[in-house]
């Protein structure tokens, strides 16, 4: 599953991605072109999650008042 979180500030974005990281314990990478897709982000996290784990992240981004997307739909 891929998560897209639309953040403007660059501090924010790394300080999100460093707390997502921290609850998925993966590894931590930058987007790059790939199937003739450029993503707009700077960072991405990359790893296995279970369900506790989506609750977690997704409780943590709509305390932040952040929007979700989804595999394209809006969460």
């Amino acid at each position: 599953m891929k998560l897209f979180i639309p953040i403007k500030d660059k501090e924010k974005r790394i300080q999100l991605a460093a707390e997502l990281n921290n609850i998925i314990k993966g590894k931590t990478y930058i987007p790059s072109l790939k199937h003739g897709k450029v993503y707009k982000s700077d960072i991405g996290i990359q790893g296995k999650i279970s369900d506790e784990d989506l609750v977690q992240i997704e409780g943590l981004i709509e305390r932040r008042g952040l929007t979700i997307i989804k595999n394209g739909g809006s969460v």
